[in-house]
């Protein structure tokens, strides 16, 4: 597929992509801090992190660890410009989990109590469209002659199989709906 002109989301340094990674740093920061928080209390140890997710220790270990490497891979990506409807893929999935886990109950607007769904979805829309647009001209896609291929429909069925089949994933092995209050 050969891509003429540039969006207006690919500009020369994609600011888009860098202000997106930049939040994505910063969201991995804050998962970070809350994988560390392992007691040795069975009770406790098995509480929702801040991803929501609960249930069996080693699965809810091994979903957030797995999302805090795909914020900061992802991250990476898209800082650099370096597969980026991977990067795009990987806050879509991200987003999706936190819609699910965390802010779907809670209203549309985040400062509403419980966050509401609307900053996580803007996030996730956004890494979407950075996959479909591609990366800046100063990327490492362009450089090594790989954004033209990856643009398009193929970063949308990157960014959707990828992201939302891995959201799918996780949330099917390590997340429990929280029981109704009566």
């Amino acid at each position: 597929m050969t891509h003429t002109g540039r969006s207006p989301v690919a500009a020369k340094g994609g600011t888009s992509q860098i202000e997106l990674a930049r939040v994505v740093r910063e969201h991995a920061g804050q998962l970070a801090a809350s994988l560390v928080r392992v007691t040795g209390d069975a009770a406790e140890d098995r509480a929702p992190l801040a991803t929501g997710l609960a249930g069996p220790t080693c699965l809810v270990r091994a979903g957030d660890g797995g999302l805090y490497v795909t914020e900061v891979v992802g991250g990476v990506a898209l800082l650099l410009g370096l597969l980026t409807p991977l990067g795009g893929a990987a806050v879509v999935g991200i987003m999706a989990v936190a819609f699910v886990t965390n802010h779907r109950g809670n209203g549309f607007f985040i400062f509403r109590p419980g966050e509401g769904w609307e900053y996580v979805m803007t996030l996730a829309i956004t890494g979407l469209v950075l996959a479909v647009a591609g990366p800046g001209e100063w990327s490492l896609d362009e450089a090594f002659g790989l954004r033209d291929d990856l643009v398009g429909a193929t970063g949308l069925l990157i960014a959707l199989l990828a992201g939302a089949g891995g959201a799918a994933v996780l949330l099917a092995l390590a997340w429990r709906a929280p029981a109704k209050s009566a």
